[in-house]
């Protein structure tokens, strides 16, 4: 955990990145084949992502974060 100011921020698990993922897919009215696309992933990955059952390598966290166009800090860090 690191404070930075009053907020900390908290590194997530392979389940919330997962759950990050699709919260920002979701607010983007985007279905999974469309990110998955952009990202040049397979589908059937993405959602397993999503699920929290497979670990998200570090490359495909920015080719996700890329099509979702959030930065990669936003999918693997929460503020409170």
């Amino acid at each position: 955990m690191q404070v930075f100011g009053k907020r900390q921020e908290f590194f997530l698990d392979d389940a919330s990145i997962g759950r990050t993922i699709r919260l920002h897919r979701r607010r983007k009215n985007l279905c999974i084949d469309e990110v998955a696309k952009k990202a040049e992933i397979p589908a059937r990955l993405l959602a397993a992502y999503e699920q929290g059952s497979a670990r998200v390598r570090v490359d495909r966290i920015d080719a996700i974060a890329d099509a979702l166009g959030v930065t990669p800090r936003s999918l693997l860090i929460r503020s409170v």
